[in-house]
């Protein structure tokens, strides 16, 4: 079902979009009125045309034919953008992406995903879930490791560096190779940096949320995310007994840590800060 008579395109790019597209390059009314905004609050304007493509091959092919003819091309997703983004100011055509669906390639050492523009967030999960990634012990590990290798890195690098050249030199004079010197003096030296990185992963990783609601689910999900549900369901009748005691509990693996390891973390995390 088409509407032509109140679009603004050549005829030509018409036909052509529908030689290429078929049904899917539509003028109809309700689709361009469906097309003219996202969830912002700025007014609607209606494109053109919008086109339906499924392949990276059809999105090239419209693009040149829009292109030769100076039409505007506006891509579209969910249609949730808060910004205007989706809103044809100009007109022209919409290029609906909502068809292109599929995950082309996950690289579960790199914690990367290539993926085409209509691939939703639930798509992905179900698709990680199947991988072993989503909603698995596992796979949020991976992604505190993943998270956690800038922040140790640069504790590690700092106190590396205050460590002594000289040491160092009169190690290697007297005849230490590499890996000796790692063995016998860094190593030795590391205990107060190594708690450090120890406290700062543990704490951020007890503590975290975002990560354990977007990546897992029930009996995964950390600590956190049980507090929260907690508080939801004694919202109506709150019992601050049970929520003063879960938030104790909560809280006491971390307490026990720096009890224990406090003087540790600021000798390690102050090291390399003065020269």
């Amino acid at each position: 079902m088409s509407d032509t008579a109140t679009t603004r395109l050549p005829p030509g790019l018409i036909d052509a979009g529908r030689a290429l597209l078929g049904d899917r390059f539509t003028t109809n009314t309700g689709l361009r009125e469906h097309h003219s905004h996202g969830q912002d609050t700025q007014p609607p304007v209606m494109p053109d045309a919008v086109a339906f493509v499924e392949t990276t091959e059809e999105v090239s092919k419209l693009l040149a034919l829009c292109h030769m003819e100076r039409i505007p091309v506006v891509p579209w997703g969910a249609g949730t953008s808060l910004e205007g983004h989706v809103t044809p100011v100009r007109g022209g055509v919409t290029l609906d992406l909502s068809r292109m669906t599929r995950i082309i390639d996950v690289s579960q050492p790199d914690m990367d995903c290539r993926v085409e523009a209509g691939v939703t967030r639930d798509q992905l999960n179900a698709h990680l879930r199947d991988l072993g990634l989503f909603n698995t012990i596992s796979g949020l590990v991976l992604v505190h490791v993943i998270q956690g290798m800038s922040f140790t890195t640069l504790f590690c690098r700092n106190y590396y560096v205050s460590i002594p050249q000289d040491l160092l030199k009169a190690a290697r004079i007297d005849g230490a190779g590499y890996f000796r010197i790692f063995w016998r003096i860094v190593l030795p030296l590391s205990p107060p940096i190594l708690i450090v990185t120890v406290i700062w992963q543990f704490t951020g990783i007890w503590n975290e949320y975002l990560y354990g609601v977007t990546f897992s689910t029930g009996e995964h999900q950390p600590i956190t995310a049980a507090l929260i549900a907690l508080s939801a369901q004694l919202s109506d009748a709150p019992q601050y007994g049970k929520q003063s005691a879960a938030v104790l509990m909560a809280a006491a693996p971390t307490l026990l840590v720096y009890l224990f390891g406090g003087r540790y973390f600021v000798r390690g995390l102050t090291a390399g800060a003065v020269k």
